[in-house]
């Protein structure tokens, strides 16, 4: 599992080659919630697991408490959400394997992130694997392999120069065993002498040209891979693989403190230096291809602790094995991270899915109903709670939900067990299926409940659907029974309670405005001027009413209507929206806060209108953001806190979040690196590393002219090497006046070329 041009410098490293963590620093103002369905690696340290995931971050789990700990994407630490591999250095940095943004490593005291990207030589693409040698780590990529000496890539294979040396650059697995350097590849096995400088290198057998190899392991006397998933043995006499398979299909090698795992379809066996031993009843793996690449849903990844003990993953969640039995240890996460819509319901926070469920959380706890069909008993509990869209918390606080092809549910979670109701209309399985599309809802005081319905394969969109206070189905509004009424699929409904008007937003036809009917199930009428002609060929992906104010988002820009005259304020100008709704969700992308700020979700993060015309955007480079495809938001109308749905995750932003002021270090103590510094024609980029989460100052040349002045963070680049002037300066000494916490130092920082 843990499994460099420089190819001299390579090989020199690796001849020489041969704590327990505090809490991560809260996110502040982000919150993000991730279920991690799909595990890629393991490793324990002490009594704490860190897991990997594709989909949902790093885990880190305390077993001495029993409590799970999510680390999420964020700007400055974690690099990504898609995680691939984990490997612990001698110095006790984890370091971090993703799929799109490099290795992100986590200092020993577990208060710092930093990133090894493409810019500091590692190649491009997805690391594959991560092992430690020593102060060397090795790091295989999709790309090839490339090695960190302690403080910088010191070589890479291949080198970008001469021809690759592989037939694939896909690299699977690393190991360093004595004087070889073995790889495998997608395309055979390789290996190389470290005291040749890797000037070389051979297919390690001719029958593995080609061939796709697993993974590398390496226990300290075995050597293993895996191709077409049996396990093959070195047999050093001979220098032949031997096959040691019996175990079923083998989808998975780990090698963690000398003990091999193989996780097969029939579970998970220990190599015992002759043979395979079965782990009693441990979970079997299956394997599947996700969006074109080698993505495996349904692995077991394994790893060995310091006291010997085995742990697993799969989809289920992490497992230990006490030597009798497993231990399941489920993280208390959202139903999935493919949220379509959310509502609030004062602390509660409720959420669709496309395909995982639906959920609640109530600012502690999650309470989730995953995906699946009721068969018998279904009072308490969905029919079937998959492709979940509409999503409606009434005046009386009931919940409904629209289950596309199941029913339009409605239930009381306020009572144990929750009380549910199916709303199937009609009187055959077609016309039942089309009464269940809700895409958007709405509810008036009077009590009545309103959803815009929505097509699928099945069914064509049938318009708007009322149920009385009662509870009950009463109407079916569509263009061939309500005269200005001009199309069937209904995104986006709101209600102008002072005015009793309903605000409906078509896909393709623009907007219309009603009145809601005085007596339940009466026909709809156009409100004066009802029709509003500058909509009629765009998408309505959103309608929010704030007192006075009606906003309307569409596929071109956002609008702002007075609900009062059903016109735009003079001299309002359509704002440009940067990105457009997300293709296939976008329930509820807009939202307006009780300051007057309108919160619009596109397929480029968030976008935020205040009152006086500023414009903050939030996407996944800037901020915390779980994903840039937003598909709903709602801002609490108390508190301002937004929540922000995406395609990959759920994410809580309160924006009067003030973080506490840092305490004042007793004794300031920083120093500024590199030191000496190499000047070259980009400058340089010096940092300053200490107990301060961040320094003020300026750079003093040696006759005590000022130079330079900064304020940033710890470990951020405080000088590029240039005057006030923007000129490059001149090798020589120079001084640096470093100011935090009511404490000040100077240091010299010489400089060369």
């Amino acid at each position: 599992m843990r499994p460099g041009s420089k190819s001299v410098r390579l090989g020199v490293a690796l001849l020489l080659a041969v704590t327990l963590f505090p809490a991560v620093a809260a996110a502040g103002a982000w919150t993000t919630y991730l279920r991690a369905k799909i595990y890629s690696d393991l490793v324990a340290r002490q009594d704490t697991l860190w897991c990997a995931s594709l989909d949902g971050g790093l885990l880190r789990y305390l077993s001495a408490a029993d409590r799970f700990e999510s680390i999420a994407r964020e700007p400055g630490g974690l690099a990504s959400q898609a995680l691939t591999a984990l490997e612990f250095d001698r110095s006790g940095r984890l370091w971090v394997g993703s799929r799109d943004r490099g290795v992100s490593r986590l200092s020993a005291d577990g208060q710092r992130w930093d990133l090894i990207s493409e810019l500091d030589g590692l190649p491009r693409g997805a690391i594959e694997v991560l092992r430690a040698v020593g102060d060397t780590m090795l790091i295989g990529t999709e790309r090839g392999v490339a090695l960190w000496n302690g403080s910088e890539i010191a070589g890479v294979v291949p080198e970008g120069v001469n021809p690759s040396p592989f037939a694939s650059d896909v690299i699977s697995g690393v190991v360093l065993r004595g004087d070889s350097l073995w790889v495998s590849t997608a395309k055979g096995l390789y290996v190389s002498r470290a005291s040749t400088g890797l000037a070389s290198w051979s297919l390690a057998d001719a029958a593995f040209a080609n061939t796709a190899m697993l993974a590398l392991a390496w226990d300290g006397s075995t050597l293993m891979t895996v191709v077409g998933g049996v396990p093959l043995v070195f047999e050093e006499a001979d220098g032949t693989w031997v096959p040691s398979g019996g175990i079923g299909t083998v989808l998975a090698l780990s090698d963690d403190r000398g003990v091999i795992l193989a996780s097969s379809e029939g579970g998970v066996y220990r190599w015992g230096g002759a043979g395979w031993s079965w782990i009693h009843d441990s979970p079997g793996s299956s394997s599947c291809v996700v969006q074109g690449s080698a993505v495996c849903r349904g692995i077991v990844v394994t790893t060995t602790d310091e006291t010997g003990r085995l742990w697993g993953a799969d989809r289920a969640g992490l497992l230990d094995w006490t030597g009798v039995a497993w231990t399941l240890h489920e993280p208390d996460a959202l139903v999935g991270n493919d949220v379509q819509n959310i509502t609030l319901q004062g602390a509660r926070v409720y959420l669709t899915t496309y395909d995982e469920g639906v959920g609640r959380f109530d600012g502690t706890r999650w309470r989730n109903w995953f995906a699946g069909s009721c068969l018998s008993g279904c009072d308490s509990t969905f029919l079937r709670s998959e492709y979940a869209f509409a999503l409606l918390v009434d005046r009386e606080g009931r919940k409904w939900v629209g289950n596309y092809g199941s029913a339009v549910e409605s239930f009381d979670d306020d009572v144990s067990p929750p009380v549910f109701t199916h709303h199937q209309p009609g009187e055959d399985p077609l016309s039942r299926h089309m009464h269940t599309t809700a895409w958007s809802a709405a509810f008036d005081t009077s009590g009545g409940r309103w959803f815009g319905m929505d097509s699928d394969v099945e069914a064509s969109p049938i318009g708007i659907e009322y149920y009385d206070p009662a509870g009950d189905y009463r109407a079916n509004y569509r263009p061939q029974n309500t005269p200005g009424m001009p199309g069937s699929m209904v995104r986006a409904l709101v209600v102008d309670e002072l005015r009793r008007n309903l605000w409906v937003g078509y896909r393709g036809n623009g907007v219309t405005v009603f009145k809601l009917p005085v007596a339940p199930g009466d026909t709809l009428v156009l409100a004066g001027g009802g029709d509003l002609p500058a909509f009629n060929t765009l998408d309505i992906f959103g309608i929010v009413a704030h007192r006075d104010s009606i906003w309307v988002m569409s596929t071109d820009d956002l609008r702002l209507f007075r609900a009062s005259s059903l016109s735009p304020p003079t001299g309002f100008q359509p704002l440009p929206l940067v990105g457009s709704p997300a293709p296939r969700g976008a329930c509820h992308p807009l939202d307006v806060g009780p300051d007057g700020r309108v919160w619009v979700g596109t397929d480029a993060g968030v976008h935020v209108y205040g009152p006086g015309g500023s414009i903050v955007e939030y996407n996944a480079l800037n901020s915390p953001l779980a994903g840039d495809e937003v598909r709903a938001i709602r801002v609490d109308p108390v508190s301002g806190v937004a929540w922000i749905g995406t395609a990959t995750g759920l994410s809580r932003f309160d924006p009067a979040y003030v973080p506490p002021v840092p305490p004042a270090p007793p004794v300031l103590e920083v120093r500024a690196y590199p030191n000496p510094g190499w000047l070259t024609g980009a400058g340089l980029t010096l940092r300053l590393a200490g107990n301060s989460a961040a320094y003020r100052g300026a750079v003093y040349d040696a006759s005590g002219r000022r130079l330079h002045r900064f304020d940033g963070r710890n470990e951020q680049v405080f000088w590029d090497g240039r005057d006030a002037s923007g000129d490059l300066v001149r090798p020589g000494v120079y001084f640096v006046r470093v100011e935090a916490g009511g404490h000040a130092r100077t240091l010299r920082v010489a400089l060369l070329r």
